[in-house]
């Protein structure tokens, strides 16, 4: 979808007037200038005086919609990555998994485990015991977002690429990541998910005791299992989770009527009442400070979660490139991870050739 939409921009395609981009995406359409300043829309009589884009959680509005101090677009599906357990699964085997390592089977709400070598001691645990763990990278995109988890868990840094664009991977921590990765594979459901909607349905098909997920996922897992009953959401190992999520941007090359137009559908698209609707009905992670009221907490409890006043730890995350060279950077990652969860290249091998194969992107060679 990326390359089709940077082929439409690059030839000034003006059939399609607001898009849809991923946070990762941003750089992408936002750095050349095929998405609109917003800037003059907001000084304009176009400008919703009740839309209140302060009211957009910071590393949303910050991530889906700025690049350089401009704003480019408006926060509309806001995601945050999750580690959901088996809380009465765990609890079953608490006694016995104390006994053997002298500490709690269970993650901390919301905090989690300390680390990914804690998780790392239970998920072994649970597979001795019959219980494989949820974990999607046998090939595919979905290797870039389970690995920024570990990165951040394990070196404190929450970008890959310095400010200077230099990539982070030449460092013991990242091996140390991808180690943790690597290990999982052995306790985790066989074969491996490569797709979002098959660890998904694992978990709620009974398969699994764990996975790392995203909003509208852990939201059908609560409806089945029931919040702090069936399952516990906490930070990710470490406290890094990743973002996720979607902004609404407009097509620099439409015409001005039909950008007007598509302004006031952005604003509507991610003003208030629709960020608590699509919370509400369909589980996605809001955007906005208003939307964490108490009654939705209460309907809804994953919301608590959410919530940076109730879990402060979800403002520290985990983000992968925005940079416009981010295909290629994530090609490379995918594939060269891809090899090393097969075991047909090491940990060290694979890290050092991510590194240097990044630096040579960046670097223009």
């Amino acid at each position: 979808m990326l390359t089709q939409l940077l082929n439409q921009f690059r030839a000034r395609e003006a059939s399609f007037d607001a898009f849809i981009s991923d946070v990762i995406w941003t750089g992408s359409f936002m750095e050349p200038g095929f998405a609109e300043d917003l800037g003059p829309y907001f000084n304009s009589p176009l400008a919703n005086d009740g839309y209140d884009y302060g009211d957009h959680l910071e590393v949303f509005a910050k991530n889906y919609g700025q690049w350089k101090g401009t704003r480019y677009g408006l926060p509309w599906y806001g995601d945050v990555m999750k580690l959901v357990v088996r809380k009465d699964v765990l609890e079953k085997h608490a006694d016995a998994y104390k006994s053997k390592h002298g500490e709690s089977i269970m993650p901390s709400y919301p905090k989690g485990y300390k680390s990914y070598d804690k998780f790392n001691r239970v998920a072994k645990f649970m597979h001795d015991n019959g219980w494989d763990m949820g974990l999607e990278g046998q090939r595919g995109w979905n290797i870039v977002y389970y690995y920024p988890n570990r990165f951040s868990a394990e070196t404190g840094q929450a970008e890959m690429l310095n400010e200077n664009g230099n990539s982070r991977l030449g460092s013991k921590g990242a091996e140390t990541a991808l180690q943790h990765y690597v290990d999982q594979a052995q306790w985790a459901r066989n074969p491996l998910s490569t797709a979002y909607t098959q660890s998904r349905d694992q978990f709620l098909d009974g398969k699994t005791w764990a996975v790392e997920q995203w909003g509208t996922a852990t939201a059908k897992f609560i409806d089945k299992y029931g919040w702090e009953e069936g399952v516990r959401v906490t930070l990710t190992p470490g406290g890094w989770p990743n973002l996720g999520g979607w902004g609404v941007l407009l097509n620099t090359y439409s015409d001005q009527e039909k950008k007007d137009a598509a302004f006031l559908l952005a604003q509507w698209a991610t003003s208030k009442e629709m960020d608590k609707y699509s919370y509400t009905e369909h589980g996605v992670t809001p955007t906005r400070a208003s939307s964490f009221t108490e009654d939705i907490k209460k309907q809804y409890p994953q919301a608590r979660y959410h919530d940076p006043k109730e879990n402060p730890g979800i403002r520290k995350l985990s983000l992968r490139p925005r940079n416009p060279k981010y295909q290629e950077l994530g090609d490379t990652m995918q594939t060269q991870i891809s090899e090393a969860l097969s075991g047909s290249s090491s940990v060290s091998e694979t890290i050092t050739t991510i590194h240097q194969e990044w630096q040579n992107i960046m670097s223009g060679d």
